[in-house]
């Protein structure tokens, strides 16, 4: 959704200024719109609910309260497990060379994300030195609470067992909780690896990902041939109609 977020805040943007350079007379004072982004976004909601009421049901979901102070959580479908809602990702923020200065502040983050309740880190191979630094900082935070989660991102059998234990090592774990497949790359390889490595307990979930509007077709394939455990993609409820980004996958209520 933050990818879409940003995509439709783009578009605002561009909009906004248009309609400046269209109405405004020369030298004439700016005045602020009464149009704000708190009532645009309840709008938007409004003009969803009608427009796509099934895909806004969907996002209900199961309720998400929990006690005061405690971190709100979802069961995982799959087994139940219950996870916090939020986790902590590490694309660019995390990208600093291990053991500079950069490093430092980020083990507070972690720290504190551990303190607050969370659970889940999220990296790729793609991202840079981000595995090596979670690996740093895991050794003064301890990982008593980490949900490890990284992705494959390359082609090929092989290689995709090399580069997924070389993961491994960086983070210092025994082994992971949850493995995407990143972008969906060379996934029909890949899911027959991680489908081998769950049924002996080398990787607790598998998973699939794209970051890309034009991967959804794909996307949906994947779901309704393979038996997945997470799924990641981007959705923007103005591209709804153009990709099927917001339509469940045939019988996907069985399995999410």
């Amino acid at each position: 959704m933050a990818c879409g977020g940003r995509e439709a805040r783009r578009r605002i943007v561009v909009v906004g200024h248009s309609n400046f350079r269209r109405h405004a007379r020369p030298n004439s004072a700016v005045r602020e719109s009464p149009f704000s982004r708190r009532r645009f976004l309840a709008t938007l909601g409004a003009a969803a609910a009608q427009t796509w009421p099934g895909f806004v049901a969907a996002q209900g979901g199961a309720p998400i309260t929990a006690p005061s102070g405690a971190p709100i959580t979802r069961a995982i479908p799959s087994t139940g497990e219950r996870l916090p809602a939020i986790g902590l990702g590490t694309w660019i923020t995390f990208n600093v060379i291990p053991g500079t200065a950069a490093e430092a502040p980020l083990g507070q983050v972690l720290r504190t994300f551990f303190e607050r309740g969370g659970a889940m880190v999220d990296s790729s191979p793609m991202y840079g030195f981000s595995e090596g630094v979670i690996g740093d900082l895991l050794k003064s935070t301890g990982r008593e609470r980490l949900f490890s989660a990284t992705k494959i991102w390359t082609v090929g059998k092989a290689i995709g067992r090399w580069q997924l234990e070389r993961s491994r090592g960086l983070w210092g774990v025994p082994k992971f909780d949850l493995v995407h497949i990143h972008n969906m790359l060379d996934w029909r390889t890949h899911i027959e690896t991680l489908k081998e490595m769950k049924a002996t307990g080398a990787v607790r979930y598998i998973g699939i990902t794209t970051s890309h509007g034009n991967g959804h077709d794909e996307m949906e394939r994947a779901l309704t041939s393979e038996r997945f455990d997470f799924a990641q993609f981007t959705y923007n409820l103005s591209g709804a109609s153009r990709n099927g980004c917001c339509r469940s996958p045939p019988s996907a209520g069985s399995r999410w």
